[in-house]
């Protein structure tokens, strides 16, 4: 009998060693594969970039010289660096800057007097009747004449993305290096260029070169792969242009991402050194490898019950509110055990916030008996705040952060206004949304509360 059950302890043991739940360290495999299911956000996925005349003009007046043709008069050439720290160095080793200004960059010439000089893309833009043609130097050989050209009507960049014409365009194969840890690494990604001149990330100017030459660089593939945890599947998703700008997406394998809003997805995202929940274990997300192809995630002995975070799934931080009147509360006093409540983060200086306003109001009505509403405006002047609520008769309880002395929003990672969190009467994070769409996907989950 003390024989069958060692032999049975061992094959109990056996097992559950097999089982990544109870392993310390998950690692997953990743592959590179196009996207067309996932919306990221838009600083891992979009590249803008335009000239570089203004900041080194001596250079760009030699990348001119070097692609220059009697085909391209008028040729404007925005510019790509993939490794700037590899760019400076060779502006200095080529004379473009001084040794003060090459100093003032924090350079290792060590890491880079060895490493391979071209780290850049460069793209011709050529305004020819009525049309703005692209060129991109994909082989970076210096030459655009075996490059294929692009074609789009001249204001095309002022407008508004035009996804028909986005989607018609060919990927191209965008070859590039960078360094981790004194290692090069080398990337192969699909990409598309197309003009955008009014992007978000791009600042006003009336300099009509400048203004012409603002590209965007669309990253259409990422990294995916799969992780099994005690039998529950789970989606994994990296994307980004290297391991210092990434972003990483975890969601149950029955649970779909979103195709059109970054925003929805917020609830699945995370960055490397963030902690995450498989059915109440935490683990670290460690590291990736150079390479991407394999994400490495690291347990922690910590009680699940008590561990606090800003994603659904786990109990939200407790803040004392400051109220707009004056007085101060605590966030678990205004959870009521018998409803859930929907924290709403706006501000009077928002117009997507005011403009949510009449839905607001519209769920805070219909679901009078499942949820409470709590506003805490991000603003400057409690007076302005109070003024709104009383004018549009928002009759639920508002709170206050100043924006000069942000605390609560910090904490929860709040970036992008609104923002809304769903609570269980536990206080867990039922759901999280930004804007428009986030607060439409929240009412989904009310429905069915």
């Amino acid at each position: 009998m003390k024989i069958y059950f060692f032999i049975i302890t061992f094959f109990l043991f056996l097992s559950c060693t097999k089982d990544t739940y109870e392993k310390k360290e998950l690692t997953v495999n990743l592959t590179q594969i196009l996207n067309k299911d996932i919306a990221f956000d838009e600083r891992y996925s979009i590249i803008p970039i335009s000239t570089i005349k203004d900041q080194y003009p001596d250079y760009y007046k030699n990348l001119l010289a070097k692609y220059h043709s009697n085909e391209f008069d008028d040729l404007i050439i925005s510019t790509f660096n993939t490794n700037t720290k590899n760019f400076h160095y060779h502006l200095f080793k080529d004379g473009f800057i001084t040794k003060n200004e090459f100093e003032a960059l924090n350079v290792d010439t060590f890491l880079y007097k060895n490493t391979i000089k071209q780290a850049q893309l460069n793209v011709a833009g050529i305004n020819k009747d009525g049309k703005q043609i692209l060129i991109a130097d994909i082989n970076n050989n210096f030459d655009f004449s075996d490059d294929k050209s692009f074609y789009f009507e001249d204001d095309f960049r002022f407008g508004a993305r035009d996804l028909n014409v986005i989607d018609t365009l060919p990927l191209l194969e965008f070859n590039y290096w960078d360094i981790e840890k004194s290692e090069i690494l080398k990337f192969s990604r699909k990409v598309k260029i197309y003009p955008n001149s009014r992007y978000k990330f791009f600042y006003p100017t009336d300099d009509e070169i400048l203004d012409k030459s603002r590209l965007l660089i669309s990253l259409e593939d990422f990294w995916h792969g799969e992780v099994n945890v005690n039998d529950y599947k789970f989606d994994v998703a990296a994307q980004g242009f290297n391991s210092k700008y990434l972003k990483i997406y975890i969601k149950p394998k029955d649970q779909d991402f979103n195709a059109d809003s970054y925003k929805v997805n917020y609830n699945y995202s995370y960055n490397l050194n963030d902690t995450i929940a498989f059915n109440e274990k935490l683990f670290i997300i460690d590291s990736i490898s150079n390479n991407f192809s394999q994400l490495h995630i690291k347990g922690i002995d910590f009680n699940f019950l008590e561990f606090k975070s800003d994603k659904p799934g786990y109990i939200i931080n407790n803040f004392k509110l400051k109220g707009i009147n004056g007085e101060v509360d605590d966030l678990y006093n205004l959870i009521d055990k018998n409803k859930y409540t929907l924290l709403d983060f706006w501000g009077t200086w928002c117009k997507p916030c005011l403009e949510l306003t009449p839905e607001l109001k519209n769920i805070q009505k219909s679901n009078r008996q499942k949820l409470d509403l709590v506003s805490i405006a991000f603003d400057d002047d409690t007076t302005v705040v109070k003024d709104y609520i009383n004018k549009n008769l928002l009759e639920w309880p508002h709170f206050f952060e100043n924006r000069k002395n942000r605390k609560i929003t910090k904490k929860l990672s709040v970036k992008e206004f609104p923002s809304f969190f769903l609570l269980n009467q536990d206080g867990k994070i039922v759901y999280r949304g930004i804007g428009k769409e986030g607060l439409k996907a929240i009412e989904s989950h009310i429905e069915k509360l």
